[in-house]
């Protein structure tokens, strides 16, 4: 193993040597003795073959998990309580883009508040000249 190898091994809780990592002839003996070969049986396989028995061995383990999996109908009861907090908490939104939206009259931009913004705006203006 190259040093940068070995660091990242046994940081990862691996031994030196390579085992278990991936690297190294002990990488394919690990999936032909898992399969349930002999050693001599396993000095018979090509690198195809030994290739072939690891995929097999990850569709399996796959299938497995996959097994664990629950029904895409499930729903977790403390997410569905969150859900129905949210709901019941959750304000009342109007979506301006709604063509039923009225604007409310306490929003309404009438003739008097436009006056008075503009006379707020020239005296704002007037006060940043005489500074």
């Amino acid at each position: 193993l190259s040093n940068r190898n070995r660091s990242t091994s046994t940081r990862l809780g691996a031994s030196v040597t390579g085992e278990g990592t991936g690297i190294g002839p002990s990488s394919c003996h690990s999936s032909a003795t898992a399969a349930g070969l002999s050693p001599e049986d396993h000095a018979k396989l090509t690198k195809a073959d030994v290739r072939r028995l690891a995929r097999k061995q990850r569709e399996a383990a796959w299938a497995t998990f996959n097994a664990t999996r629950p029904d895409d109908k499930y729903e977790n009861p403390a997410d569905v309580t969150a859900i129905e907090e949210a709901e019941r908490n959750m304000g009342d939104f109007k979506l301006k883009s709604d063509p039923a939206y009225s604007v409310p009259e306490a929003e309404r931009m009438t003739p008097q508040r436009k006056r008075f913004q503009m006379l707020l705006l020239e005296e704002t203006m007037h006060g940043a000249r005489m500074d």
